[in-house]
């Protein structure tokens, strides 16, 4: 039983699992691209192709990528199993910026900038 001056917990908010959202299939990445870019499907179909085959080549190899759009990726660590490749990789993007807002021309002191500390991405190896 509890003290009575103790106060009972009490839940303040439930933490649930979000439901994932709906896996990206390249048919409805293609989609997407033929709608953004305003090409025909025919002519978009071997750049997008091509586009995945050197990511996943780039990705296998372990090689970091900073693709405006996607974001900073670099690949944390690779294990082959005899069925696949298991790649555990670390993304970090831009914020969206805020609709109806200007974005700055320069980011202030001290808040990022191509050779901010905040840029850079954790390393596993580095120590803390």
């Amino acid at each position: 039983m509890s003290d009575p001056e103790t106060p009972d917990p009490v839940v303040t908010q439930e933490n649930r699992p979000a439901e994932a959202p709906e896996l990206l299939r390249k048919k409805e990445l293609l989609e997407g691209v033929v709608t953004r870019s305003g090409i025909r499907k025919r002519d978009a179909k071997p750049v997008v192709e091509a586009l995945l085959a050197e990511l996943g080549d780039a990705l296998a190899a372990g090689r970091p990528m900073q693709l405006p759009g996607f974001g900073k990726l670099r690949v944390n660590r690779i294990k082959d199993s005899p069925a696949s490749r298991v790649v555990v990789a670390r993304i970090r993007q831009d914020m969206p910026p805020v609709p109806g807002g200007d974005a700055p021309d320069e980011p202030a002191p001290g808040q990022g900038g191509e050779n901010s500390s905040k840029d850079r991405l954790a390393n596993p190896d580095e120590e803390r």
